[in-house]
């Protein structure tokens, strides 16, 4: 019944995410492999979540959102940015037991100058706290399309 509910809940908030302007959906590969979904909250911040199949193991459902900062002055290029993210946030993975953790997303992301795309490369070490604590590191690649609606 948690899980069934927690789904819910995190869908109707990825649903929400969708609906507003400039909202990025893409794919990511890697642990998990899915979908993706990034909203800029301002020139340096966003909020990403991700619903996919991680492949450890038996393998099993993984939804993670997390709120991220962007420094483009570490690295440079002619065209476009390449900023640095790092940031906080939450993973539920429903296995035989739903196990709830949390996420430190590290990633470069480089930003289109002409087009409305991002790719991605990140790693992602993240805690279980529930229901027993371990530590584990996913890392994944992909790419975004950003629209407004």
């Amino acid at each position: 019944m948690i899980k069934k509910i927690s789904g819910i809940i995190i869908l109707l908030i990825a649903l929400n995410l969708v609906a507003h302007e400039g909202m990025g959906l893409g794919i990511a590969v890697g642990d998990p492999t899915g979908i993706t979904a990034k909203y800029w909250t301002s020139k340096n911040t966003a909020i990403c979540g991700a619903v996919g199949w991680s492949f450890r193991g038996e393998g099993y459902l993984h939804i993670n959102g997390d709120f991220i900062y962007h420094n483009s002055k570490l690295i440079t290029v002619e065209k476009g940015e390449l900023p640095i993210y790092f940031g906080l946030g939450g993973r539920l993975a429903f296995k035989n037991e739903t196990e709830i953790g949390v996420r430190f997303p590290v990633g470069i992301v480089y930003l289109f100058p002409d087009a409305p795309f991002d790719a991605f490369f990140e790693l992602s070490p993240y805690l279980n706290l529930y229901p027993r604590t371990d530590m584990f590191l996913s890392a994944s690649i992909g790419g975004r399309f950003f629209f407004e609606l």
